[in-house]
């Protein structure tokens, strides 16, 4: 496995399903449900995003990034994506 590029770690553009409202003045971690439609990866909410909800966490197969200055990103948006469980 030495050499292999961790998957993981990659960032791709994706595109929201839902409207994500977030923090303004930090970076956004939004745990998602990413899934690939004719080659074009799409993030779907899986529900509260607060640290204790464990049950979102399990939904969830990836992120996506939202900068700290925009306050809504609205469904059809494109922004960064990662999957964390593959």
């Amino acid at each position: 496995m030495m050499g292999m590029k961790d998957i993981m770690e990659e960032e791709f553009p994706v595109v929201l399903a839902d409207e994500i409202k977030s923090s303004v003045g930090r970076t956004n971690y939004i745990f998602v449900n990413i899934e690939k439609v004719n080659g074009i990866y799409y993030a779907h909410r899986v529900g509260s995003q607060s640290s204790n909800a464990l049950a979102t966490i399990c939904r969830a197969n990836g992120i996506v990034i939202i900068d700290g200055v925009t306050p809504i990103v609205r469904a059809g948006d494109i922004v960064s994506g990662k999957f964390i469980f593959k």
